[in-house]
């Protein structure tokens, strides 16, 4: 995952798995969110650009928060994330599995349907 370290997650085989959906739910989550927000803002009057510098210098400045935050300001093409429907539906089914609520992935995959495309 572009780690400078090494991190011991133990030995229960399937967790590289749940980490990985992890992530995927994370960085659509982020992205979805951008590309809300800064449209929100930008309507409102705020330089898109100018919003997503500060932020990622103060509050965000992690990778997903910076690239995605600049593409969207620039009105670059993007999708809210690379992650498919598939990867949100794998982390569905492992919080249903372990008995978690799971709202938030169940209003992403609800963003994906094609009838709110």
């Amino acid at each position: 995952m572009g780690a400078h370290a090494l991190f011991d997650m133990g030995e229960q085989p399937g967790i590289p798995t749940v980490l990985k959906q992890l992530g995927n739910f994370l960085i659509f989550s982020a992205a979805s969110s951008l590309k809300e927000g800064l449209g929100i803002a930008e309507s409102a009057g705020l330089d898109p650009t100018a919003a997503i510098n500060m932020l990622t210098a103060t509050l965000f400045p992690a990778p997903i928060y910076r690239d995605y935050g600049k593409a969207v300001a620039e009105k670059k093409h993007v999708d809210a994330s690379p992650i498919p429907a598939k990867d949100l539906g794998l982390f569905r089914q492992l919080a249903v599995e372990h008995g978690q609520p799971n709202p938030i992935t169940l209003m992403l995959l609800q963003l994906m349907s094609p009838s709110n495309q």
